[in-house]
């Protein structure tokens, strides 16, 4: 049995019924698991996963002993990874303030603002975070919508439009604040 994608075990197991069905049914692979038994090989794969997501599938998924994680880099030549350390918690949404240039004036453009993703694993914060970084824009880029929020309680519709915005080199949607299984379904 092959599982991909399996990075969105932790949204599944937290899906409510009115989620995409994908997560419920992920969220039901252990279950699966059981019932299959151990002469049943299974792999799962996920190009981003969380350290916490991994000792998920380790638990519920790859109960036999003989089991192997492979880990290969996910550097790519056209993405730049950064790291910041938070100060405080992640409700403080100064930590992600950097985002948009602070040198952005009344006359600055869309294109001012460079492209960007900022993950969290709690579609809550997607709204909050988005909401901060909207309220610094100054008030001529307010009606472009640069700063868009994406986890997959949205509708496909909303999704399909936004990403549409943000892979368009002239699109209006700069910077996305994501949930990793939002982001990994549409991107």
């Amino acid at each position: 049995m092959n599982v991909d994608e399996y990075q969105v075990i932790k949204s599944a197991r937290e899906a409510s019924s009115s989620e995409p069905s994908y997560l419920n049914g992920n969220g039901k692979l252990s279950d699966l698991r059981d019932r299959l038994g151990p002469q049943v090989s299974i792999a799962a794969f996920s190009e981003s996963i969380s350290a916490e997501t991994v000792q998920v599938v380790m638990t519920d998924l790859m109960k036999e002993p003989n089991t192997d994680i492979i880990r290969l880099s996910s550097n790519r030549s056209h993405l730049t990874y950064g790291v910041i350390k938070m100060v405080g918690s992640a409700k403080n949404f100064a930590n992600v303030r950097f985002v948009i240039p602070a040198e952005l004036g009344p006359s600055a453009t869309l294109q001012d603002i460079p492209k960007g993703i900022i993950f969290t694993e709690d579609k809550f914060l997607t709204v909050s975070i988005a909401t901060y970084l909207s309220g610094i824009l100054p008030p001529s880029l307010s009606p472009f919508d640069p700063v868009r929020h994406l986890h997959t309680s949205m509708s496909n519709g909303y999704i399909a439009q936004t990403i549409g915005e943000f892979v368009n080199p002239n699109g209006m949607a700069r910077i996305l604040v994501a949930t990793g299984d939002a982001a990994h379904v549409s991107l």
